[in-house]
């Protein structure tokens, strides 16, 4: 079910192409992911371009993380200015990270989901999409995130999928800009995207 819904978003997503672009898609990072609280809230964790994590609670509040030699610095959204939370990401690998307020961290507890990688091809170029599915539920709405031309992986970065997957829907990303390919070209295109119905 989940690997016939990845080819049927390959099918939708095929017509379209995008600018040469140097951000190769890596596997999923070891932190990437979803966490949920022991007060149930749920946050996402994913890579950023330039190096440290985002986090991004369901509220709408995130901010980036570098690491110091003092450990993980927190920043309010895409600014330099110290936020005033704080985080322990742990052991490469974990299933647990700390987080919160400097001095109250919670335990964050990784949230197990299916994913499901693939790669096509169109034009010569080579895309990346992956499918992120809510663990243990056979069946699912669907959302499919369509990436812009921006100069980051949708399917590396976007925590998006994994907020939503926090509340039992799917996820399948992809990103136009040609990633795995060095090759890519420029297209002005209009895109009639056919309704997807995900039944529960």
């Amino acid at each position: 079910m989940k690997a016939l819904l990845a080819q049927l978003c390959i099918c939708v997503l095929a017509a379209c192409a995008g600018e040469e672009r140097d951000l190769p898609v890596a596997g999923i990072d070891c932190r990437t992911g979803l966490y949920r609280s022991d007060q149930d809230e749920a946050l996402a964790l994913t890579p950023q371009t330039v190096g440290g994590y985002r986090w991004r609670l369901l509220d709408g509040r995130t901010g980036g993380l570098t690491e110091t030699d003092d450990g993980w610095l927190s920043t309010l959204g895409w600014t330099v200015e110290a936020d005033g939370f704080a985080v322990d990401l742990g052991a490469c690998g974990d299933d647990a990270i700390r987080f919160g307020p400097v001095g109250a961290l919670q335990n964050y507890t990784r949230v197990p989901l299916e994913i499901t990688e693939t790669t096509f091809e169109h034009d010569g170029l080579v895309f990346t999409g992956r499918l992120i599915w809510p663990a243990g539920a056979e069946r699912s709405p669907l959302a499919v995130h369509v990436h812009g031309s921006e100069r980051w992986s949708a399917v590396r970065s976007n925590p998006a999928p994994y907020l939503l997957a926090a509340q039992g829907i799917a996820s399948f990303v992809t990103t136009n800009a040609g990633p795995g390919s060095r090759k890519a070209h420029t297209r002005k295109t209009s895109t009639f995207w056919p309704p997807m119905r995900a039944r529960r």
